[in-house]
């Protein structure tokens, strides 16, 4: 699994480890480096939704980030 993420963003594996940006600013104030920690959440989250069964999907189907699913 660790080599599938790396292969896919080597950067993803940064939000498995310390979870998604927690946006405290306005979005019309966001700036490259919050939509590409964003962007990177989301290949993070579609990397581990990609590979798992129906049970295993329907017990994080409810998860808000990849940390979560991750640990779930």
């Amino acid at each position: 699994m660790k080599a599938f993420i790396q292969v896919n963003d080597f950067e993803v594996r940064r939000i498995f480890k310390d979870g998604p940006l927690k946006l405290t600013k306005e979005i019309s104030e966001w700036d490259v480096s919050d939509f590409d920690m964003l962007q990177l959440n989301a290949k993070a989250m579609h990397i581990i939704l990609s590979i798992l069964e129906d049970r295993e999907y329907n017990q994080v189907a409810m998860c808000n980030n990849a940390q979560e699913i991750w640990e779930t």
